[in-house]
C-alpha cells in the first residue's frame, strides 16, 4: 500500500548500542508522524548494523511500513491514493531534474493530453486504471491515429506508471505492462513521403500567393537547397551565413532568446556546416537585413530582445511595422498545401528534407555525406559522422541547385514520380 510521505520527512536510521555492556546493535529512527522507533538490528557487527539501517531507510522512503510501525502511527495515518492529475504532477516533479526546459514544457503539454481519456468519468484515481481500461484506450487510439502514434501513447503511459512505482507513490502493478503490445513495422515507423518536383513547383506557386506575414516563397525555395529543420530555418541568423566560404553554419546559440529562456541548439546539439549552391546564395543575398526581435520568456514576463533573423515575420500594427521571430507556421503551411490542392498527400515541412535526401541519393552522394549535411539522428548513422563532408564533391554532384537536380532526375526517371521510397532524414 502506498503512502504520501511529508516532503520534509527524513527517515534517517542510526545504529547504536543501548548501553556499553551490550554487544547488540539497535536501529533508532522516526516515523512520518513523529514517533520514535527502536528495533533490533539482529547483529553485533557495526558494519552489518549500518547496512541494516540503510535497508530500513530505503523501505521507509518507498512508503512501506511494517505492522508494528503502522500500529505505532495509529489509525490517523491512512493510505493516500493519487488522482490522475496528482499522479501526472508527481511524475513531472520527480523526473524534472535531468531534463531540459524544452523537454519539460513538451511533457507538461503531452502527458495530460494522453491521460485525458481516463478522466472522462470524473476525478479517477490512478489505481482505477486497469489493463482492460488501457486496452480500450489503445483500441480507440488505433482507430484515430497511426500505429506509431498509438505506440508512443502506450510508452508515455508506461513510463509515468514506472516512474511512480520506482519512487513509491504508486504501489500497484503497472497496468500498461500487461496491456496490448503495439507492433510497428519499419515502414510504419519511418515516414516514406517525399515531394516530386512537379509538386514542389505547385507548393512554390501557392507560397507566392500566400498572405502569411513570413516570406514563405523564399523559405521554401531555400530549403529545397539546404534541407533545414523548421526550427533551424526560423532561428536562422545572418552571422550563420558565410558568403566568402559559401556555407551556412548550424550552431548552438547559448544567448538566443526563446520563450523557455536563453539558449537555442539544433537537434541533439549537433552542429554542422552546410555548403551552399548558387541558388541558395542567390536566395539569401536577396533578403533585406532588418532589425528583428524575438521574445524571451512567456506570458506576462516575456520581453523583446533584438536578434538578426534572415526570415523574420512582418507584423503591422497601424503605421508601425515590427519584424518578429515566427515560432511556428503549421497553419500557414497547411494553407499552402491546400491552395496547391495537394491535401491528400499530407505533405509537411520535414518532407522537404526527405526529398533532398532522396534526390541526393539518386545523384550518387554517399550516405556519410548526406548524414553530415542533414544532421541525421545518431542511431541511424552513428558510424558515418566521423567521415568529413566533401563540400566540393557535393557542389560538383548537385551543381547550381538541387531544384535543377530534381527536375533533371524527374525527366529522366519516371519511377521517381510513381514509387516514392523511404528516406532517412532525421
Amino acid at each position: 500500500m502506498s503512502f504520501n510521505l511529508p516532503s520534509d520527512y527524513d527517515p534517517r536510521v542510526t545504529p547504536l548500542r543501548k548501553n556499553s555492556g551490550s554487544n547488540r546493535y539497535y536501529l533508532y529512527y522516526y516515523l512520518p508522524t513523529g514517533q520514535r522507533m527502536i528495533v533490533t538490528a539482529k547483529t553485533c557487527n557495526k558494519l552489518a548494523a549500518a547496512q541494516a539501517g540503510r535497508d530500513v531507510e530505503r523501505r521507509l522512503l518507498a512508503g512501506e511500513f511494517t505492522d508494528d510501525e503502522l500500529a505505532k502511527m495509529g489509525p490517523g495515518f491512512e493510505a493516500s491514493e493519487l488522482t490522475i492529475d496528482q499522479g501526472v504532477e508527481r511524475y513531472l516533479m520527480i523526473t524534472a531534474a535531468n531534463k531540459s526546459n524544452k523537454t519539460r514544457e513538451r511533457e507538461r503539454c503531452d502527458i495530460p493530453r494522453t491521460f485525458k481519456y481516463f478522466k472522462q468519468h470524473g476525478d479517477m484515481l490512478l489505481r482505477d486504471i486497469e489493463t482492460a481500461t488501457v486496452n480500450d484506450f489503445l483500441f480507440r487510439e488505433k482507430a484515430k491515429f497511426s500505429p506509431t502514434t498509438t505506440r508512443n501513447s502506450r510508452c508515455t503511459l508506461k513510463k509515468v506508471f514506472s516512474a511512480l512505482i520506482r519512487e513509491g507513490s504508486f504501489r500497484h502493478p503497472n497496468p500498461v505492462a500487461t496491456a496490448e503490445t503495439i507492433r510497428v513495422t519499419k515502414d510504419q515507423a519511418q515516414r516514406s513521403v517525399w515531394i516530386p518536383y512537379e509538386h514542389f513547383l505547385l507548393l512554390l506557386s501557392a507560397a507566392t500567393q500566400s498572405r502569411s506575414p513570413i516570406n514563405f516563397q523564399d523559405m521554401l525555395e531555400l530549403n529545397w537547397e539546404v534541407a533545414l529543420r523548421r526550427d533551424e530555418m526560423l532561428t536562422l541568423e545572418w552571422h550563420q551565413y558565410r558568403p566568402q566560404e559559401r556555407v551556412l553554419r548550424i550552431v548552438n546559440k547559448p544567448e538566443f532568446p526563446t520563450r523557455l529562456g536563453k539558449g537555442w541548439s539544433p537537434k541533439w546539439r549537433r552542429e554542422r556546416i552546410i555548403p551552399l549552391t548558387d541558388k541558395a546564395v542567390e536566395i539569401i543575398e536577396r533578403q533585406q537585413r532588418r532589425i528583428s526581435y524575438a521574445y524571451l520568456g512567456k506570458d506576462k514576463d516575456r520581453q523583446l530582445v533584438p536578434v538578426n533573423l534572415i526570415f523574420p515575420m512582418r507584423i503591422k500594427r497601424g503605421e508601425k511595422v515590427t519584424f518578429l521571430q515566427c515560432e511556428t507556421f503549421k497553419k500557414a503551411w497547411a494553407g499552402i498545401v491546400k491552395r496547391a490542392k495537394l491535401e491528400r498527400y499530407d505533405y509537411n515541412w520535414h518532407d522537404v528534407r526527405r526529398s533532398w535526401n532522396r534526390y541526393a541519393a539518386e545523384r550518387g552522394i554517399p550516405i556519410s555525406y548526406r548524414a553530415a549535411f542533414l544532421g541525421h539522428r545518431i542511431e541511424v548513422n552513428e558510424s558515418n559522422y566521423e567521415t568529413p563532408m566533401g563540400f566540393e564533391f557535393l557542389r560538383q554532384r548537385i551543381g547550381g541547385s538541387m531544384a535543377g537536380v530534381a527536375k533533371e532526375l524527374t525527366e529522366t526517371d519516371p519511377v521517381l514520380i510513381q514509387f516514392p521510397i523511404s528516406a532517412t532524414a532525421g
